[in-house]
């Protein structure tokens, strides 16, 4: 599984697609993925597979996890389902701060990502981390 990280406006799916094809072809890679994208984005792709004859994205990674889900819920969620797309996460513990390790402001130099998790320090963080814990 080989994934494009994330979309490049300036470079049509057909090219990443193409090479993507090459790369099946040699034997290098079996199927084809991509990361952050939104719901037209993967659609785009789909149809210029599907237009081509070119590998369609089987893989989609998006950024999921207890805190951050409104970018994958919804019409992205619902086109992965409805085209079989498989998903598999990234950040799937809100960069370490679902782990429990951090839980004031205090906790933040436990690791060199704490600086990364301030952000989830807050009440809606907390009922999450409360409810972990429950």
């Amino acid at each position: 599984l080989y994934l494009s990280h994330w979309p490049d406006p300036a470079t049509p799916y057909e090219e990443t697609l193409g090479a993507y094809q090459k790369l099946i072809d040699k034997g290098k890679i079996r199927h084809v993925g991509a990361s952050n994208l939104d719901a037209g984005q993967l659609r785009a792709a789909l149809d210029v597979a599907s237009l081509r004859g070119l590998p369609r994205y089987a893989v989609l990674q998006p950024e999921y996890n207890l805190y951050d889900r409104a970018s994958f819920d919804g019409p992205l969620r619902d086109l992965c389902m409805a085209e079989d797309i498989g998903v598999v996460t990234y950040f799937s513990l809100a960069k370490g701060f679902l782990s429990g390790k951090y839980h004031s402001e205090a906790d933040l130099g436990k690791s060199a990502r704490g600086d990364d998790v301030k952000n989830y320090l807050n009440a809606r963080g907390m009922r999450i981390l409360a409810a972990l814990d429950a």
